[in-house]
Formats: C-alpha cells, sequence, structure tokens
C-alpha cells in the first residue's frame, strides 16, 4: 500500500513559510519615498504672491548645512516652496534669501522622527520689501 506524500509537502511548507508570514505581513512597512525635514512656503508678505523662485534656503544643524531647493509649485508652474535636510530629523536654523526682501529666519525648528522618516515641519516665510 502506498502512502501519499501530500501532507508530508504541505507539513514541511507551512514549517518553512512559517518564520516569514510576519515579516511579510509587517505592520510597519513604509512607502518608498524620501522625505524633507523641512518644507518652507514663500510668500510676498505685502502681496501673497509666491516668491521661491531665485530664492535661496539655507538650513543649518550643528555643522550640517543644507541648501534647499524647490518643491512645490503653483497650477501656473511658479515656485511656491522649498524643501531641504532630506530623511534628516534635527533641529534646524532656516534661513530664506531673495533679492528685493530681507532674509527670513527661524531659529531651533525641531523635526522630529517618525515611523517611516522624519516628521515634515511646514513653515510659511512672509518675505518683506528690502526697501520698507
Amino acid at each position: 500500500m502506498k502512502r501519499s506524500l501530500l501532507p508530508w509537502v504541505v507539513l514541511l511548507w507551512a514549517l518553512l513559510l512559517g518564520g516569514c508570514v510576519e515579516t511579510i505581513v509587517d505592520p510597519k512597512m513604509c512607502p518608498d519615498v524620501i522625505e524633507p525635514a523641512v518644507v518652507v512656503e514663500v510668500r510676498s508678505a505685502r502681496t501673497g504672491a509666491p516668491e521661491a523662485d531665485r530664492a535661496l534656503g539655507v538650513l543649518r544643524d550643528g555643522d550640517y548645512v543644507d541648501t534647499m531647493h524647490v518643491s512645490g509649485v503653483t497650477s501656473d508652474g511658479t515656485p511656491l516652496s522649498l524643501e531641504g535636510a532630506m530623511e534628516r530629523p534635527g533641529t534646524y536654523d532656516v534661513r530664506i534669501e531673495k533679492d528685493g526682501f530681507r532674509p527670513w529666519t527661524r531659529e531651533n525648528v525641531t523635526v522630529e522622527s517618525g515611523d517611516c522618516g522624519p516628521r515634515t515641519r511646514r513653515l510659511t516665510a512672509e518675505l518683506t520689501s528690502a526697501g520698507r
């Protein structure tokens, strides 16, 4: 009388997968996205118009320095915001400069770690004219 190997194959398969199930169904899986620590929407204090185009944004955390880059645009493609310090929690001094405007600064902007990277801090820089 021949015995079926099927029950043994099923048991072996279950044992082999048993250690992997937790890894496959990990509830803390993070999306494959790189998050900025700081995002600054740059606007004119007088008109509210977007002013990120040709603005210089700098983030400092101790010896770490990062030049920000454009991250958001309006519906017509005008640069609206700057971002920086990708995937890096910390405590930042933020400076935005643009010709014709006074420098805008914020000190000690704390960015905490989240489950999948930094908890992005969103700021609004309202630039005032250098002539005022």
